[in-house]
Protein backbone atom coordinates (compact mmCIF):
# COMPACT_ATOMS: atom_id res chain seq x y z
CA UNK A 1 0.00 0.00 0.00
CA UNK A 2 1.21 3.37 -0.98
CA UNK A 3 1.65 6.20 1.53
CA UNK A 4 -0.74 8.49 -0.39
CA UNK A 5 -3.68 5.93 -0.10
CA UNK A 6 -2.82 5.00 4.14
CA UNK A 7 -3.12 8.68 4.60
CA UNK A 8 -6.29 9.53 2.99
CA UNK A 9 -7.68 6.20 5.24
CA UNK A 10 -6.56 8.19 8.02
CA UNK A 11 -7.94 11.38 7.65
CA UNK A 12 -11.41 10.20 5.81
CA UNK A 13 -12.43 8.95 9.83
CA UNK A 14 -11.76 12.39 11.75
CA UNK A 15 -13.72 14.24 8.79
CA UNK A 16 -16.90 12.11 9.88
CA UNK A 17 -16.38 12.56 13.28
CA UNK A 18 -15.93 16.67 13.05
CA UNK A 19 -18.88 16.94 11.04
CA UNK A 20 -21.25 14.66 13.44
CA UNK A 21 -19.48 17.00 16.37
CA UNK A 22 -20.28 20.17 14.51
CA UNK A 23 -23.69 18.89 14.14
CA UNK A 24 -24.51 17.75 17.32
CA UNK A 25 -22.83 21.01 18.43
CA UNK A 26 -24.79 22.95 16.12
CA UNK A 27 -28.12 21.19 16.97
CA UNK A 28 -27.40 21.64 21.09
CA UNK A 29 -27.07 25.58 20.49
CA UNK A 30 -29.84 25.43 18.61
CA UNK A 31 -32.27 23.56 21.05
CA UNK A 32 -30.38 25.65 24.24
CA UNK A 33 -31.38 28.43 22.10
CA UNK A 34 -35.07 27.31 21.64
CA UNK A 35 -35.93 26.46 25.11
CA UNK A 36 -33.92 29.34 26.51
CA UNK A 37 -35.95 31.54 24.51
CA UNK A 38 -39.27 29.28 25.39
CA UNK A 39 -37.85 30.13 29.42
CA UNK A 40 -37.47 34.02 29.17
CA UNK A 41 -41.05 34.04 27.34
CA UNK A 42 -42.29 31.75 30.43
CA UNK A 43 -40.35 33.78 32.94
CA UNK A 44 -41.52 37.23 30.88
CA UNK A 45 -45.60 35.68 31.27
CA UNK A 46 -45.08 34.67 34.59
CA UNK A 47 -43.58 37.43 36.09
CA UNK A 48 -46.38 39.56 34.31
CA UNK A 49 -49.07 37.55 36.48
CA UNK A 50 -47.39 37.80 39.33
CA UNK A 51 -47.43 41.72 38.72
CA UNK A 52 -51.47 41.78 37.57
CA UNK A 53 -52.06 39.71 40.59
CA UNK A 54 -50.20 41.79 43.17
CA UNK A 55 -52.01 44.64 41.42
CA UNK A 56 -55.54 43.25 41.91
CA UNK A 57 -54.62 42.43 45.30
CA UNK A 58 -53.52 46.00 46.00
CA UNK A 59 -56.75 47.51 44.33
CA UNK A 60 -58.82 45.29 46.59
CA UNK A 61 -57.09 46.50 49.64
CA UNK A 62 -57.27 50.12 49.06
CA UNK A 63 -61.06 49.59 48.11
CA UNK A 64 -61.91 47.85 51.46
CA UNK A 65 -59.99 50.34 53.33
CA UNK A 66 -62.18 53.00 51.55
CA UNK A 67 -65.62 50.98 52.43
CA UNK A 68 -63.92 51.00 55.73
CA UNK A 69 -62.89 54.48 55.93
CA UNK A 70 -66.18 55.92 54.38
CA UNK A 71 -68.19 53.55 56.84
CA UNK A 72 -66.44 54.54 59.98
CA UNK A 73 -67.60 58.06 58.85
CA UNK A 74 -71.04 57.75 57.94
CA UNK A 75 -71.15 56.08 60.99
CA UNK A 76 -69.77 58.88 63.51
CA UNK A 77 -71.46 61.52 61.10
CA UNK A 78 -74.90 59.44 62.52
CA UNK A 79 -73.89 58.84 65.86
CA UNK A 80 -73.00 62.97 65.87
CA UNK A 81 -76.05 64.13 64.51
CA UNK A 82 -78.45 62.06 66.65
CA UNK A 83 -76.47 63.33 69.41
CA UNK A 84 -76.83 67.03 68.44
CA UNK A 85 -80.79 66.10 68.01
CA UNK A 86 -80.74 65.18 71.20
CA UNK A 87 -79.25 68.17 72.82
CA UNK A 88 -81.18 69.96 70.68
CA UNK A 89 -84.19 68.40 72.21
CA UNK A 90 -83.25 68.66 75.70
CA UNK A 91 -82.30 72.20 75.56
CA UNK A 92 -85.93 72.56 73.88
CA UNK A 93 -87.30 70.44 77.23
CA UNK A 94 -85.33 72.44 79.49
CA UNK A 95 -86.52 75.55 77.97
CA UNK A 96 -90.24 74.18 78.39
CA UNK A 97 -89.72 73.20 81.85
CA UNK A 98 -88.72 76.31 82.84
CA UNK A 99 -91.35 78.15 81.41
CA UNK A 100 -93.94 75.67 83.33
CA UNK A 101 -92.19 76.37 86.28
CA UNK A 102 -91.94 80.30 86.01
CA UNK A 103 -95.88 80.23 85.43
CA UNK A 104 -97.23 77.98 88.33
CA UNK A 105 -94.69 79.66 90.68
CA UNK A 106 -96.59 82.70 89.66
CA UNK A 107 -99.87 80.92 90.15
CA UNK A 108 -102.20 83.45 92.93
CA UNK A 109 -105.04 81.52 94.69
CA UNK A 110 -108.15 82.73 93.30
CA UNK A 111 -110.74 84.74 94.87
CA UNK A 112 -113.28 84.23 92.60
CA UNK A 113 -114.46 79.96 91.14
CA UNK A 114 -113.72 81.80 87.43
CA UNK A 115 -110.29 83.02 88.67
CA UNK A 116 -108.71 79.64 88.64
CA UNK A 117 -110.01 78.77 84.78
CA UNK A 118 -108.64 81.75 83.48
CA UNK A 119 -105.38 81.69 85.87
CA UNK A 120 -104.96 78.04 83.91
CA UNK A 121 -105.49 79.56 80.43
CA UNK A 122 -103.07 82.50 80.98
CA UNK A 123 -100.57 79.29 82.05
CA UNK A 124 -101.32 77.78 78.80
CA UNK A 125 -101.82 80.04 76.65
CA UNK A 126 -97.62 80.63 77.59
CA UNK A 127 -96.78 77.37 77.38
CA UNK A 128 -98.39 77.31 73.92
CA UNK A 129 -96.57 80.50 73.03
CA UNK A 130 -92.75 79.07 74.29
CA UNK A 131 -93.84 75.88 71.76
CA UNK A 132 -93.84 77.64 68.83
CA UNK A 133 -91.00 79.24 69.35
CA UNK A 134 -88.85 76.17 69.33
CA UNK A 135 -90.62 75.17 65.80
CA UNK A 136 -87.85 77.73 64.99
CA UNK A 137 -90.57 80.22 63.44
CA UNK A 138 -92.33 77.79 61.21
CA UNK A 139 -95.29 77.20 63.72
CA UNK A 140 -97.50 80.44 64.42
CA UNK A 141 -100.89 79.09 66.09
CA UNK A 142 -101.82 76.55 68.46
CA UNK A 143 -104.79 75.64 70.40
CA UNK A 144 -105.34 73.53 73.16
CA UNK A 145 -108.51 71.66 73.37
CA UNK A 146 -110.70 70.31 76.55
CA UNK A 147 -113.86 68.64 77.20
CA UNK A 148 -116.53 71.40 77.84
CA UNK A 149 -117.17 72.05 80.76
CA UNK A 150 -121.11 72.31 80.31
CA UNK A 151 -121.11 69.02 77.89
CA UNK A 152 -118.25 66.74 78.14
CA UNK A 153 -119.33 64.95 75.04
CA UNK A 154 -117.63 67.39 72.92
CA UNK A 155 -114.18 69.35 73.03
CA UNK A 156 -113.80 72.89 73.04
CA UNK A 157 -110.62 75.44 72.71
CA UNK A 158 -109.91 75.82 76.14
CA UNK A 159 -106.39 78.18 75.25
CA UNK A 160 -104.90 79.53 72.20
CA UNK A 161 -101.62 81.07 70.86
CA UNK A 162 -102.52 83.65 67.79
CA UNK A 163 -105.54 82.07 66.79
CA UNK A 164 -108.32 84.38 64.76
CA UNK A 165 -112.19 83.75 66.97
CA UNK A 166 -113.22 82.82 63.77
CA UNK A 167 -111.53 79.40 64.58
CA UNK A 168 -111.85 79.36 67.61
CA UNK A 169 -115.86 79.51 67.70
CA UNK A 170 -115.36 76.44 65.07
CA UNK A 171 -113.43 74.08 67.69
CA UNK A 172 -116.54 72.13 68.70
CA UNK A 173 -115.88 67.99 68.19
CA UNK A 174 -117.61 65.74 69.56
CA UNK A 175 -115.92 62.53 71.63
CA UNK A 176 -118.95 61.26 72.98
CA UNK A 177 -119.62 57.27 72.71
CA UNK A 178 -122.07 57.42 69.49
CA UNK A 179 -119.92 56.18 66.78
CA UNK A 180 -121.91 58.09 63.68
CA UNK A 181 -121.44 61.21 65.55
CA UNK A 182 -118.06 60.51 65.61
CA UNK A 183 -117.52 60.24 62.41
CA UNK A 184 -119.60 63.38 61.55
CA UNK A 185 -118.49 65.83 63.80
CA UNK A 186 -115.32 64.26 65.74
CA UNK A 187 -112.79 65.61 63.21
CA UNK A 188 -109.38 65.24 63.49
CA UNK A 189 -109.28 66.50 67.00
CA UNK A 190 -111.86 63.76 68.38
CA UNK A 191 -109.96 60.86 66.30
CA UNK A 192 -106.60 61.46 68.17
CA UNK A 193 -109.06 62.16 71.56
CA UNK A 194 -110.25 58.63 71.42
CA UNK A 195 -107.60 56.41 69.69
CA UNK A 196 -104.70 58.15 72.09
CA UNK A 197 -102.09 59.44 68.92
CA UNK A 198 -100.90 61.95 67.28
CA UNK A 199 -102.23 62.77 64.13
CA UNK A 200 -100.89 64.55 61.16
CA UNK A 201 -102.65 66.20 58.29
CA UNK A 202 -101.65 68.14 54.83
CA UNK A 203 -104.06 70.60 52.94
CA UNK A 204 -104.09 70.64 49.67
CA UNK A 205 -106.38 72.58 46.78
CA UNK A 206 -108.57 69.99 44.63
CA UNK A 207 -111.54 72.56 42.07
CA UNK A 208 -110.31 75.67 44.09
CA UNK A 209 -111.24 73.99 47.69
CA UNK A 210 -108.68 73.04 50.33
CA UNK A 211 -109.40 69.68 51.85
CA UNK A 212 -107.08 67.62 53.56
CA UNK A 213 -106.44 63.99 51.75
CA UNK A 214 -105.18 62.16 54.69
CA UNK A 215 -108.42 62.06 56.74
CA UNK A 216 -111.94 62.00 55.51
CA UNK A 217 -112.87 62.95 59.34
CA UNK A 218 -111.44 66.37 58.64
CA UNK A 219 -113.85 69.35 59.23
CA UNK A 220 -113.51 72.15 57.28
CA UNK A 221 -113.50 75.45 59.27
CA UNK A 222 -117.05 77.54 57.52
CA UNK A 223 -115.71 80.92 57.29
CA UNK A 224 -114.58 83.48 54.75
CA UNK A 225 -111.01 83.37 54.06
CA UNK A 226 -110.37 82.82 50.56
CA UNK A 227 -107.42 80.76 51.21
CA UNK A 228 -105.90 77.97 53.77
CA UNK A 229 -103.93 79.50 56.55
CA UNK A 230 -101.70 76.42 57.27
CA UNK A 231 -100.02 73.66 54.67
CA UNK A 232 -100.35 70.84 57.51
CA UNK A 233 -101.13 70.69 61.40
CA UNK A 234 -101.25 67.99 64.15
CA UNK A 235 -103.12 67.09 67.02
CA UNK A 236 -101.82 65.38 69.97
CA UNK A 237 -103.58 63.75 72.66
CA UNK A 238 -102.89 65.37 76.10
CA UNK A 239 -102.24 61.77 78.22
CA UNK A 240 -102.17 62.08 81.97
CA UNK A 241 -102.61 60.05 85.36
CA UNK A 242 -106.57 59.19 85.59
CA UNK A 243 -108.37 60.50 88.93
CA UNK A 244 -110.85 57.54 88.84
CA UNK A 245 -108.70 54.43 88.17
CA UNK A 246 -105.29 54.80 90.11
CA UNK A 247 -101.92 54.03 88.53
CA UNK A 248 -104.28 54.27 84.71
CA UNK A 249 -104.01 56.99 82.12
CA UNK A 250 -106.45 58.83 80.34
CA UNK A 251 -106.96 61.38 77.56
CA UNK A 252 -107.21 64.73 79.11
CA UNK A 253 -107.44 67.03 75.87
CA UNK A 254 -105.75 67.66 72.55
CA UNK A 255 -103.26 70.46 71.70
CA UNK A 256 -103.25 71.34 68.02
CA UNK A 257 -100.80 73.24 66.10
CA UNK A 258 -100.44 74.20 62.31
CA UNK A 259 -98.01 75.49 60.04
CA UNK A 260 -97.21 77.06 56.48
CA UNK A 261 -95.19 73.95 55.87
CA UNK A 262 -96.10 70.87 54.54
CA UNK A 263 -93.61 68.43 55.94
CA UNK A 264 -93.11 70.56 59.40
CA UNK A 265 -94.44 67.59 61.50
CA UNK A 266 -93.79 64.19 59.58
CA UNK A 267 -90.47 63.52 60.97
CA UNK A 268 -90.00 61.23 64.31
CA UNK A 269 -88.12 63.11 66.21
CA UNK A 270 -90.98 66.34 65.99
CA UNK A 271 -93.41 63.51 67.29
CA UNK A 272 -90.80 62.55 69.92
CA UNK A 273 -90.95 66.48 71.04
CA UNK A 274 -94.65 67.08 71.18
CA UNK A 275 -95.37 64.13 73.08
CA UNK A 276 -92.91 65.14 75.35
CA UNK A 277 -94.58 68.18 75.37
CA UNK A 278 -98.08 66.92 76.00
CA UNK A 279 -96.85 64.93 78.92
CA UNK A 280 -96.13 68.92 80.33
CA UNK A 281 -99.47 70.08 79.73
CA UNK A 282 -100.92 66.92 81.21
CA UNK A 283 -98.77 67.52 84.63
CA UNK A 284 -99.79 71.29 84.39
CA UNK A 285 -103.55 70.59 84.11
CA UNK A 286 -103.27 68.08 86.89
CA UNK A 287 -101.40 70.06 89.17
CA UNK A 288 -103.77 73.31 88.58
CA UNK A 289 -106.36 71.11 89.66
CA UNK A 290 -104.38 70.47 92.88
CA UNK A 291 -103.99 74.48 93.24
CA UNK A 292 -106.84 76.50 95.09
Amino acid sequence: MSRQTRTKRFYLPWSKATLIALAITVSTASIYGIVGNRADAALTWLMSQVSALQSFWLWITISILVVVYIGSFLYYWQRTTILHQTLNRSNKMLALDDSLLRVLASWIPPTLPSDHDEQLRRILKETLRDATIEFDGHVERAAILLPDSTNTSYLRCWAHYQMPQESIDSMHFYIGNDLQMQRDRGGIAGKSFSSGEIIVGHMSQINGHWVCEDHEEYIRFQGTRPYCPYMSFVNVPIIGLSTHSPGGTTCLGVICFDSRRDDIFDSEEIKIVLRMFARRVASTILISEKLP
